[in-house]
């Protein structure tokens, strides 16, 4: 990707074009637009901006408001601990930047040199799994965190055991969230996410300060999970679950699909069966 940009942008002003409703591939088109630097001087009012955002099919509004309104956000962030990566950056994580939307911004906790780790598995599954489901779980965050870094959301449930899995291995894992990180999600894995945090691991989330859990930040939530991992392990989810949309992300970027295999169905794991019996996911057991 070509870009002629006169200056670095910064994260202040990535975050107020994206507030405006620009699409991340329209960020990088702007960024090489050889009026960008001049729009985006202080004191121009964004004059020039304005005129550049009809070309990307972008009714103006009013970027120096929403800069501000950055600047708030990200000042918050920084004094918070909270760091922030921009896609200009060259420690942006190359797996998020081959999907169509990736996020023009990432937050994170911990190290975030962990997101373009070349080794890692993604270890998903349903927050209501049974006891069966979450020892799967368990397992499987245990044998991979030994030589893999172990990615998952933080959720109750099969998260939460693969999580523990991977620590209790000596491994280091990366919770993907959907909330702003000042926030806990859910409450109750606030020692957990600690623990991941003390363990060298990470939390990454791509929400703003303030936002809470929506079932669409949710679901975005698992396409970074996918994106970031070159596999993607169901532990255990019922047909009809969120943990599909993981897997669905999965197939969308040729990510390989693995199910933990049951030797009885239930409710609680008829996925994994479903998942397995169409050859979407390949089948997976650690004695």
């Amino acid at each position: 990707m070509s870009m002629n940009i006169i200056r670095k942008i910064t994260h202040e002003e990535v975050m107020m074009l994206h507030m405006l409703g620009i699409l991340p591939r329209h960020i990088f088109g702007l960024a090489g637009h050889p009026l960008l630097d001049q729009a985006l001087k202080p004191g121009k009012l964004y004059k020039t901006l304005r005129l550049l955002l009809p070309q990307y099919g972008f009714t103006p509004g009013y970027p120096e408001m929403l800069l501000a309104r950055a600047q708030r956000i990200l000042s918050a962030q920084r004094n918070a601990g909270v760091g922030t990566i921009s896609c200009f950056d060259v420690d942006y994580p190359k797996s998020l930047l081959e999907i169509d939307d990736f996020p023009p911004l990432i937050h994170y906790l911990g190290d975030s040199s962990l997101f373009s780790e070349l080794n890692q598995v993604a270890v998903v599954g349903a927050r209501n799994a049974d006891h069966q489901g979450c020892e799967a779980a368990w397992k499987l965050g245990y044998e991979f965190g030994k030589d893999h870094i172990v990615v998952s959301g933080l959720a109750a449930g099969c998260d939460t055991a693969a999580h523990r899995g991977c620590l209790q291995a000596g491994g280091r894992t990366v919770a993907v969230v959907a909330t702003g990180l000042d926030t806990v999600f859910p409450q109750e894995n606030e020692d957990l996410q600690k623990d991941i945090l003390r363990s060298g691991g990470a939390v990454l989330s791509e929400q703003l300060f303030g936002a809470e859990a929506k079932p669409k930040y949710l679901v975005a939530r698992n396409r970074l999970q996918a994106a970031l991992a070159n596999t993607v392990i169901v532990a255990q989810c019922p047909e009809r679950s969120g943990t599909l949309h993981t897997v669905k992300f999965a197939q969308r970027y040729h990510k390989d699909v693995k199910a933990w295999r049951f030797t009885v169905r239930n409710e609680a794991n008829a996925g994994n069966f479903v998942l397995i019996g169409s050859g979407v996911a390949s089948s997976i057991v650690l004695e």
